[in-house]
């Protein structure tokens, strides 16, 4: 890991669905050890710059550069070690609906060290629970808990191998006040540890309090960027 190149840097990058530019010429760069907040109205492209971003869904034009090198390019071992070293939060929680909470929380572990034995999987899995006040069965199937609970072993599943890079896509919805509450601590120790996070998100205490950067979407293109301050006119508008 080089700290002089940006972790993350767009050039270019276009993605289009039925003819439509879902996002247009979008040219960026992600700070490292900072936290960034991608902001725009509903169907704007915020979801589409993070998976982009963590290489899920690749550009029809343009370049997504992670630690300086196209993810397009990467061979298989490279690409899953930049998929190891990030962690990706989704809207949906989609958490695998075939596998149980503690199967889905030990995939990443195993990507990371196959050579975990199932004692060690399961004491991580608790810990991990415990963090953020779960008291779940981890043999239980996501569609046995609620939205919220799914969400939260959603963020549990993307950051339980300590990623230096997190992804988190609209963290606080469909929470209620604690899960939120808890949730919010967590990004608050891996911003504290130094990870990068990018989110995209409505939630106007979270851009104001929890980003160092804003990126501002319209139509798919990027139409301002800066600190809260230099886009707070924009933000009545869009949050």
């Amino acid at each position: 890991m080089n700290i002089t190149i940006p972790p993350i840097v767009f050039n270019g990058v276009s993605l289009y669905f039925n003819n439509r530019a879902a996002l247009d010429d979008v040219t960026l760069e992600f700070q490292r050890g900072k936290s960034t907040a991608v902001i725009g109205s509903s169907g704007s492209g915020k979801s589409l710059v993070l998976k982009c971003a963590a290489g899920l869904i690749f550009p029809d034009e343009g370049i997504i550069a992670y630690e300086g090198t196209s993810i397009a390019s990467m061979k298989e071992t490279p690409y899953q070690k930049m998929q190891a070293r990030t962690g990706f939060h989704f809207q949906d929680a989609a958490l695998w609906a075939n596998k149980s909470l503690g199967e889905n929380l030990s995939l990443p572990l195993l990507s990371t060290n196959p050579d975990y034995t199932d004692s060690e999987l399961k004491n991580k899995v608790e810990e991990s629970f415990a963090s953020v006040g779960l008291q779940l069965n981890p043999s239980l199937r996501p569609a046995s808990i609620s939205m919220g609970q799914r969400k939260l072993v959603s963020f549990l599943r993307a950051t339980i191998s300590r990623p230096d890079i997190l992804f988190l896509d609209d963290p606080l919805g469909f929470m209620d006040r604690e899960g939120s509450r808890q949730l919010i601590a967590k990004i608050e120790e891996f911003r504290d540890d130094g990870a990068t996070i990018i989110m995209a998100t409505h939630d106007s205490s979270l851009i104001k309090t929890m980003t160092d950067q804003i990126m501002v979407l319209t139509h798919g293109r990027l139409s301002a960027s800066g600190s809260y301050q230099d886009v707070l006119p924009l933000l009545r508008e869009l949050v």
